[in-house]
C-alpha cells in the first residue's frame, strides 16, 4: 500500500483529472447543444 500512495497516485492524479474533465466536457456538450438549440421551441427532449 506505501508504494501504491507514495509512488503510483501521485503519477496517476494528473491522468484521473483529465479523464475527469474530459467526461465532464463530453457530458456537458451532449447536454447543453441540445438545450441551447431548441430554447426557442415550444417542446424538445432536453427538458
Amino acid at each position: 500500500m506505501a508504494t501504491f500512495t507514495r509512488v503510483i497516485l501521485p503519477l496517476a492524479v494528473p491522468g484521473l483529472i483529465v479523464g475527469a474533465v474530459l467526461v465532464f466536457t463530453g457530458s456537458f456538450t451532449a447536454y447543453a447543444t441540445p438545450n441551447c438549440s431548441a430554447a426557442k421551441a415550444r417542446w424538445s427532449w432536453a427538458r
